[in-house]
């Protein structure tokens, strides 16, 4: 977009909150991101956006457009999806490898659950990665599974820090590469020692599931006390054809609800 185009007034923002209240805020500045000529950074004066809050913008026509001088349309109550969150496991100081670039097979062990939890296979793969240079490759087998867990160089958890009455938005990212036959599987990400054994699938694999690209999934999840938790990954493939993946990238974003 061209800086020199760009007029706050004309953009209005709306905020529907969970509560049914409408905030009409004032937009204090709109600018063009520096990284990405494309994206206009909307700044609001003395407002607060939380998680499940409801942000829609609209643009009456004015000057906007692009350096190439293509003029931008108007739009209206678009729904912003994309809330700026911390990912916890991105913090310096976690002890979560996310995204598998020093990981080793034996970091992320077989819980012995028996089977099906037993038929699968997992490595460590450089032929596809979602950022950096490694994902974690599973072969699910026919009718098969997985349970692992996340520990150390010493056999001890990798565990991070949650905390009791929030809400977290626990995923990763997901590469298909045979999905098998169309039956349903999945994937839930469990965590000890206090988990939640209802937690909801993370994904499912069905017919609708895309092959051959990078896709995010996540959940909403909540944790019974303050502590440590640490992952374990569980697998199920009730299909008669191996279901094959990779997976990158682990998130836990703590979510902020409006008081």
């Amino acid at each position: 977009m061209d800086p020199e185009t760009v007029n706050k007034n004309n953009f209005s923002v709306s905020i529907e909150t969970a509560g049914g209240a409408v905030l009409s805020p004032i937009i204090r500045s709109v600018l063009v991101d520096s990284e990405e000529g494309n994206i206009l950074v909307v700044e609001l004066d003395n407002e607060i956006m939380y998680n499940d809050d409801v942000v829609k913008i609209s643009y009456t026509p004015g000057d906007l457009g692009t350096l190439d001088a293509v003029a931008s349309e108007a739009f209206t109550d678009a729904v912003l999806t994309d809330f700026i969150k911390v990912n916890l496991f991105d913090d310096p100081t976690s002890n979560v490898d996310n995204s598998f670039e020093t990981s080793e097979v034996s970091n992320w062990p077989y819980l012995w659950w028996g089977a099906p939890w037993d038929a699968y296979s997992m490595s460590f793969s450089f032929d596809q990665a979602h950022s950096g240079s490694k994902s974690m490759y599973l072969e699910f087998e026919p009718n098969g599974g997985m349970i692992i867990g996340n520990t150390d160089a010493d056999g001890n958890n990798v565990t991070f820090p949650t905390e009791k009455g929030f809400k977290y938005e626990m995923g990763a990212w997901i590469y298909v590469v045979d999905l098998g036959t169309p039956v349903t599987s999945n994937l839930r990400m469990f965590w000890r020692p206090s988990t939640d054994w209802g937690v909801a699938d993370n994904p499912n694999f069905n017919a609708t599931t895309p092959i051959g690209e990078w896709f995010y999934t996540s959940v909403t999840v909540s944790f019974a006390a303050d502590g440590n938790e640490s992952f374990m990954l569980r697998g199920q493939n009730v299909n008669s054809e191996t279901l094959k993946f990779y997976m990158d990238d682990l998130t836990l974003y703590k979510l902020t609800n409006r008081p």
